[in-house]
């Protein structure tokens, strides 16, 4: 079955959703998920 994804011009997330996901991305990842979180972005750009 065909899913068709919104474009950027057809959905847009709540304010306060947007808003908490850039104050998450300012806060440092708990010690213990930092190597993993390095791997992942290691990967991305592979």
């Amino acid at each position: 079955e065909r899913v068709l994804l919104p474009d950027e011009n057809q959905y847009k997330a709540p304010k306060e959703f947007r808003e908490e996901i850039l104050n998450a991305m300012k806060k440092q990842a708990p010690k213990d998920y930092q190597r993993m979180i390095m791997e992942y972005y290691k990967d991305l750009v592979q």
